[in-house]
Formats: C-alpha cells, sequence, structure tokens
C-alpha cells in the first residue's frame, strides 16, 4: 500500500492560478457568447458588408442679385 503524498503550499498556488486563468478563460467565452447571441456581431458585420446608400442630390440655389 502506498502513503497518501502531501501536497506542497507552492503546488496549491500553482492550483490556485490555474484556476483563476481557467475562470477568466471561461468568463471572456461566455461574454463574447452573450455578444454574438444578442446580434452584435451580425449588426457590426453587416454594416460593414453593405456600403452606405445615401444619393447625393444637387440642389438648386437660386441668389438673389442685389
Amino acid at each position: 500500500m502506498q502513503t497518501p503524498r502531501v501536497i506542497e503550499p507552492n503546488e496549491v498556488q500553482t492550483m490556485k492560478k490555474l484556476t483563476l486563468i481557467f475562470a477568466a478563460i471561461a468568463l471572456s467565452f461566455s461574454a463574447t457568447t452573450v455578444l454574438a447571441m444578442n446580434g452584435q456581431a451580425d449588426r457590426y458585420h453587416e454594416a460593414q458588408s453593405y456600403p452606405t446608400k445615401t444619393v447625393d442630390q444637387v440642389a438648386d440655389v437660386k441668389v438673389s442679385a442685389r
């Protein structure tokens, strides 16, 4: 039978750092997913892919002579 291994304090700190990194990755992924589901990405890319369709109309301006 093997004796149980004792976890060193530096290993606990490393595990806490990894847990924090994975939590940050999960949080950023969920935030990205929420934005995509909200349609923000679709509206942004649609606005970039279609040019603005404004028609320039020439104004006929008459200036009265003084």
